[in-house]
C-alpha cells in the first residue's frame, strides 16, 4: 500500500510540474513513479515529451522504446495504458519524422494503430501519417490517411491544411480552396491557416 502512495504521490506531483514548466523536478518525481512501477506507461510518456522539448531526441527515443514494450498483462486500467502506449508511439513516430526518417515513422505509426485502443482519438496520427507519405512523394496513400484523420474529426485543422497543400500540389486548386477557407473558419484567430491559404 505504501508503494502504491508513493506511487502515486511520484506521479500526479510530476505532471503539476509539468503543468507549471518546471520540467527538471517533473523529470525527477516521473522517474520515481517509473522507479515504485515500473509498468506505468503515462510516465514514460510524459518524461519522453519533456525530453523531446529540450531537446534530448535520442534519450526521448529511447523513453518512448521502452513505453512501446510494455506488457499490457495484468494492469489495472489496460485501457488508460494503451492510450498512453499509442501516445507514445506516436511521438517517437514524430521524433523520426522531424529527423527525416520518414520510413521509420511510418512503421512506428503503423504500430500505434494496431495498438491504439477504440476510445483512442487518432485524427493526429492519421493526419502524420499522410504527412510522412506526402514526404516519400507516395500521394495516394498520403491523401488516404489526410482523409482518415478528417473522417474520424471533421474539424481537425491540420488536416484541413495538409489536404488542401496535397490538393493545391497535384492541381486540384479549387477543391484546396474548400479546405483552407474550412480551416479559417474553423479558427480565424490562426495565422498560418491564412498562410496556407495565401499560397
Amino acid at each position: 500500500m505504501q508503494s502504491f502512495s508513493k506511487f502515486l504521490f511520484s506521479s500526479c506531483r510530476g505532471l503539476l510540474l509539468q503543468e507549471n514548466s518546471r520540467f527538471a523536478e517533473a523529470l525527477h518525481y516521473y522517474k520515481l513513479a517509473i522507479g515504485s512501477r515500473p509498468t506505468l506507461a503515462s510516465a514514460y510518456l510524459n518524461t519522453g515529451i519533456i525530453l523531446m522539448n529540450q531537446g534530448k531526441t535520442e534519450e526521448a527515443r529511447r523513453t518512448f522504446l521502452k513505453c512501446s514494450e510494455i506488457p499490457d498483462e495484468n494492469l489495472k486500467d489496460p485501457h488508460a495504458h494503451k492510450s498512453s502506449v499509442t501516445s507514445c508511439l506516436y511521438n517517437l513516430g514524430k521524433l523520426y519524422h522531424e529527423q527525416g526518417h520518414y520510413e521509420d515513422a511510418l512503421s512506428v505509426y503503423k504500430e500505434a494503430i494496431q495498438k491504439m485502443p477504440r476510445q483512442f482519438a487518432p485524427q493526429s496520427l492519421y493526419n502524420m501519417m499522410g504527412e510522412a507519405y506526402m514526404r516519400l512523394s507516395k500521394l495516394p496513400e498520403a491523401e488516404h490517411w489526410y482523409m482518415e484523420s478528417l473522417r474520424s474529426k471533421t474539424d481537425h485543422i491540420p488536416a484541413h491544411l495538409t489536404y488542401g497543400k496535397l490538393l493545391a500540389l497535384t492541381g486540384r486548386k479549387s477543391e484546396a480552396e474548400k479546405f483552407f477557407l474550412k480551416a479559417i473558419e474553423l479558427d480565424p484567430t490562426k495565422g498560418n491557416c491564412y498562410m496556407h491559404y495565401g499560397e
